[in-house]
C-alpha cells in the first residue's frame, strides 16, 4: 500500500481542539478548515473516554489480558449479533488463528482475493495453507461468483475461502461460498474494513465460520493496534481464545490473581492477546462507533454528489445489498480522466492533499508469485482496476470545507486535458499476448521493451471489463486472443482486426514465451500476415523481463534454443547486439540475455562470471547495465560484483 502522509500544520493550543466535555466526544465537523490548510489523509482520534479508561487500567495494577479484555468481547459481540468474540493483537492474527482452527489439512488450499492487503495472505501461509489468488471485477473492486469458480476450479477443490468486505462494503457472501462448493462454515471473512458493514440486514459478525476485525489506527473504531474474532461456534471460539496465547489452557489473568499456576499446551500457539490497555481503548470507542458511522456516510454522500459529474472518477459499484461501512472512499481514475492515477496522487499532494491506493494486488509481488497458486489466464480484473484506485481522504473529523476542497481540486485536475504526448519511437511497434505471467507484468509496466528494440502498444481484452475501459494495466486493449496456453496450436497469439493493425500502426506480431515449436511459430505468422502485420520471435524480450519474472511463467526459459528457432525460422546471422565469449565463439542472445544467464551458472564461481561478464560488456558501453558499472550504481541481481 502507498500512503501519501502529510503533517497537519502546528496550531494553538486552545484552536481546534474538542472541549472536554461529554458532548464534546461526538463528531465536530462546523469549524471550516483554514484556507489552504493540508488535508491529510487520515487522522486517528481517541476520546477523552477512552484516554480516561486507558488512564485507569494504568493505574489498576493490570495492564494485560485481563477483565477489561473479557469486557471488551462481551461489548463487541453484543454490537455485532454474535455469540462469542475474541480479543486478538490484530486482524492478521485473527485471521490465521481462525484458519488454524479450521482444521484443514496441510498445504490446504484458501481462496483469496487477489486485492487485498498482503497480511491476509500471510496469513494463510503462516496457517500452513496455499493461498490461491481470486480476481475482482473492477467495477467493485472484489471477486465475483464467476472469478471464484474459476479459482476453485484451478486450486483443483479448496479447502476453505477468505471473503472480504472491501472499503466497508458488503460481499455476496453466500453466492461466493456457492461458487467455491463451500459451506459457510468453510469460509472465513476479513471483516477489516467492515465494522458497521451489513450483508442485507444482517450485521457482519456472525455470517461464517469466524469474522475478523481490524482496530488499526485508521479504521472505524480505531484503538491504535488490536482485532477482534466473532463467532457463533463456542469450540471454535475457545481454540482460537488458546491459541492466541501459545496454546495454553490458561492464560494469566486466570492463573496468577489467586488461581492455580498449572497450565498445558495441547497444540501449537501463536503469542496474539490484546492488552487490558488498548481493551478499555476500544470499549470507550465503541461508545461513539453509530456517532461516528452516521458522519462517515454523510461525508461519503457529499463526495458522491461533488465527483458525479467529473468525467473519468468512477466510484465503485455496490457488490452486494446492505450497508456500506463507508472505510475508505475509493474511486477509479479512468482514461477520460485525462491524468492516470499516479500523476494525480503527485498533483494533489503538492496540493497538501494526501491520498492512498488500496490495493497493491498480491500477484505484482514476488513473494506471492512463488507462494500463491495463480489461476492460468492471471488475474485480468485485477490488472485493470489497480493502475485506476484511488482513496481519497474520509474520517469523521473530516470538515466540510476539506471535503469540498478535495472534490474541487479533483475537478480541475481533471479538466485539464494536456494534448496527448507524441510517443518517441522505440522500435518495433508490437502487441504483446497478455495471458500469462510476461505480458500481465508488460501491461503494467511496459517501460522495459525499448531495450529489447520493441514498442508495446497494446494488449488483448478477453475480459469485459477490459472491453468496456479499453485499457489493460497501462495499455490500451483492443484485437482479440485466439486460444490460449495449453493450446499449443494457437499458443496465445494476440490478431487484431485489420483495423486495429492500421489505427495503432502495428507492424508486427512479437510471440515471446518460453519454448514454442517452430511449427507452431510458422502457423501463427501465417495468421498475424493475414492481418496485415509481420511476425517476429523475440526472446530478448523476454530476457528484458527476466528480473521481475524468475518466479513466473519464465522460470524455465532456455534463451539459447529460443534465438537458435528465431534463426531456424528467419534464416537470420547473428545481429551486432550479439555477445561474445572468451574462446571466441559467438553467443546466440543478446548481452541481456547473456548477463542473466550466467548470474545462474551456479558452476562458475565469482572470478569467472566477473571476467565473462567484463568481456561482454567491454564492447557494449550503451547498454544500460554497462552505465550502472561503469558510473559504480548497484544493480540488486549483482550482489557480487
Amino acid at each position: 500500500m502507498t500512503v501519501h502522509k502529510l503533517r497537519p500544520r502546528q496550531r494553538p493550543a486552545d484552536r481546534g481542539r474538542l472541549p472536554a466535555s461529554d458532548s464534546a466526544s461526538r463528531v465536530e465537523a462546523r469549524t471550516p478548515e483554514p484556507v489552504g490548510e493540508g488535508v491529510p489523509f487520515a487522522v486517528t482520534r481517541i476520546s477523552p473516554e477512552a484516554r480516561r479508561a486507558a488512564d485507569r487500567v494504568l493505574a489498576s495494577g493490570w495492564v494485560t489480558t485481563g477483565p477489561e479484555t473479557e469486557r471488551f468481547e462481551h461489548d463487541f459481540a453484543e454490537h455485532v449479533s454474535a455469540s462469542h468474540a475474541v480479543a486478538v493483537s490484530s486482524c492478521t492474527a485473527g485471521l490465521e488463528l481462525a484458519l488454524r482452527a479450521l482444521r484443514l489439512p496441510a498445504g490446504g488450499r484458501v481462496l483469496v482475493p487477489a486485492v487485498t492487503f498482503c497480511g491476509a495472505a500471510h496469513a494463510v501461509l503462516h496457517a500452513g495453507l496455499r493461498p490461491v489468488l481470486v480476481d475482482v471485477d473492477p467495477r467493485t473492486g472484489m471477486p465475483t461468483p464467476a472469478t471464484v469458480a474459476r479459482a476453485a476450479r484451478a486450486s483443483g477443490c479448496p479447502h476453505a475461502m477468505m471473503v472480504m468486505h472491501y472499503a466497508g462494503s458488503p460481499a455476496p457472501l453466500a453466492e461466493l461460498a456457492e461458487a467455491a462448493h463451500l459451506p459457510l462454515t468453510h469460509v472465513i471473512e476479513d471483516a477489516a474494513h467492515a465494522v458497521g458493514t451489513t450483508v442485507g440486514d444482517q450485521p457482519v459478525g456472525s455470517l461464517s465460520r469466524a469474522t475478523c476485525f481490524s482496530f488499526y489506527a485508521t479504521k472505524n473504531l480505531p484503538i491504535g493496534e488490536g482485532g477482534m474474532v466473532t463467532t457463533d461456534d463456542a469450540e471454535l471460539a475457545g481454540l482460537i481464545r488458546r491459541g492466541r496465547l501459545h496454546g495454553m489452557s490458561a492464560d494469566a489473568w486466570r492463573r496468577l490473581p489467586g488461581g492455580s499456576w498449572r497450565y498445558t499446551v495441547e497444540e501449537a500457539g501463536l503469542k496474539a492477546n490484546m492488552t487490558d490497555v488498548q481493551a478499555a481503548v476500544g470499549r470507550a470507542q465503541l461508545r461513539h462507533l453509530e456517532d461516528w458511522q452516521r458522519r462517515r456516510q454523510a461525508l461519503a454522500e457529499r463526495y458522491e454528489a461533488a465527483l458525479g459529474t467529473v468525467p473519468g472518477l468512477a466510484r465503485l459499484e455496490p457488490a452486494a445489498a446492505g450497508v456500506h461501512a463507508r472505510h475508505l472512499c475509493v474511486v477509479r481514475v479512468l482514461r477520460e480522466y485525462g491524468t492516470d492515477r499516479d500523476e494525480l496522487i503527485e498533483r494533489l499532494a503538492e496540493r497538501g492533499i494526501g491520498t492512498s491506493v488500496h490495493f497493491i494486488p498480491l500477484h505484482h509481488m514476488p513473494y506471492f508469485q512463488r507462494a500463491a497458486l495463480i489461476p492460468a489466464g492471471g488475474l485480468p480484473g485485477a490488472d485493470t482496476l489497480f493502475p485506476q484506485l484511488l482513496s481519497l481522504p474520509l474520517y469523521p473529523h473530516l470538515r466540510e470545507r476539506a471535503l469540498d476542497r478535495v472534490c474541487g481540486e479533483l475537478a480541475r485536475l481533471g479538466a485539464r486535458r494536456p494534448a496527448p504526448r507524441t510517443r518517441r519511437r522505440t522500435g518495433l511497434r508490437m502487441p504483446a499476448t497478455g495471458g500469462a505471467a510476461p505480458g500481465q507484468a508488460l501491461a503494467r509496466d511496459p517501460a522495459p521493451t525499448p531495450q529489447a528494440g520493441l514498442d508495446v502498444v497494446g494488449v488483448p481484452h478477453d475480459d469485459p471489463a477490459q472491453r468496456r475501459d479499453g485499457v489493460n494495466g497501462a495499455l490500451p486493449a483492443f484485437g482479440r486472443l485466439v486460444g490460449t496456453w495449453a493450446d499449443v496450436s494457437a499458443f496465445g497469439l494476440l490478431v487484431g482486426s485489420r483495423a486495429d493493425v492500421s489505427a495503432h500502426r502495428v507492424e508486427a506480431v512479437v510471440v515471446a514465451g518460453p519454448g514454442p515449436v517452430a511449427d507452431c511459430f510458422r502457423r501463427m505468422a501465417r495468421a498475424a500476415e493475414a492481418e496485415g502485420a509481420g511476425s517476429r520471435h523475440q526472446p530478448s524480450f523476454i530476457a528484458a523481463l527476466l528480473r521481475d519474472m524468475r518466479s513466473g511463467a519464465m522460470r524455465s526459459m532456455d534463451a539459447r534454443a529460443l534465438r537458435r528457432l528465431q534463426l531456424e525460422l528467419h534464416g537470420e546471422a547473428p545481429h551486432t547486439d550479439d555477445g561474445v565469449i572468451s574462446d571466441g565463439t559467438v553467443l546466440p542472445m543478446t548481452v541481456e540475455e547473456a548477463i542473466d544467464l550466467l548470474l545462474e551458472m551456479e558452476r562458475n564461481d565469482t572470478a569467472d562470471v566477473r571476467r565473462v561478464l567484463a568481456e561482454l560488456l567491454a564492447g557494449f558501453p550503451t547498454f544500460p547495465l554497462a552505465r550502472q558499472m561503469h558510473a559504480r550504481l548497484a544493480d540488486p541481481h549483482l550482489d557480487d560484483f
